[in-house]
C-alpha cells in the first residue's frame, strides 16, 4: 500500500500536507506568483522547526503523505527509552522513542507518578512518532 496520495497542486491548502524532499509536511502558506506557479511553504510534521519551500505548476501532481493517528495504552518506558504499548490485539508495541521536549517529560513524569497514560502516535511516510498524551479514564 503506497503511503502518499496524488493531489493537483491548484487543491491543496494552508493546513493540509505534502511531501517535500522525501519528508512529510504541513503547509503554513501558498501563494500564486506572476507565472501561476504555487510558492508552497511548509512544516515537517517530525522535526520540529525544520521548512521547506517548494513550487508546483497549477495542474502539477505533487505528492500528499497519508497521515494516521493511533491512540494507544502505554504500558511503560523500556531502558531504552522505547515507549511500550498495548495495541489492538493486545499484543506489546516498542518500536516508538520516548520524544525529547516537553512531550517526553511530561511522559516521564506521569509515568513516574503511576498514572496510566493514552499516547497518541502520529504515522507518515514509515515514521511514527509520540505526538500527544492524556490521562486513561479509570477502569
Amino acid at each position: 500500500m503506497s503511503e502518499t496520495d496524488s493531489k493537483v497542486a491548484s487543491e491543496l491548502k494552508s493546513g493540509g500536507y505534502i511531501v517535500i524532499k522525501k519528508r512529510p509536511c504541513k503547509i503554513t502558506s501558498i501563494e500564486m506568483d506572476s507565472n501561476g506557479d504555487y510558492l508552497i511553504n511548509a512544516n515537517d510534521i517530525f522535526i520540529t522547526g525544520k521548512q521547506y519551500k517548494t513550487t508546483a505548476e497549477a495542474e502539477e501532481e505533487v505528492e500528499v503523505p497519508k497521515i494516521a493517528k493511533t491512540d494507544y495504552r502505554l504500558l511503560y518506558i523500556d531502558e531504552e527509552d522505547f515507549l511500550v504499548f498495548e495495541d489492538t490485539t493486545g499484543s506489546e508495541k516498542s518500536d516508538v522513542k520516548l520524544p525529547e521536549g516537553s512531550l517526553g517529560d511530561k511522559i516521564r513524569e506521569e509515568v513516574d507518578a503511576n498514572n496510566d497514560l493514552i499516547v497518541t502516535t502520529t504515522k507518515a511516510l514509515g515514521e511514527e512518532v509520540a505526538s500527544s498524551m492524556k490521562l486513561a479514564p479509570k477502569t
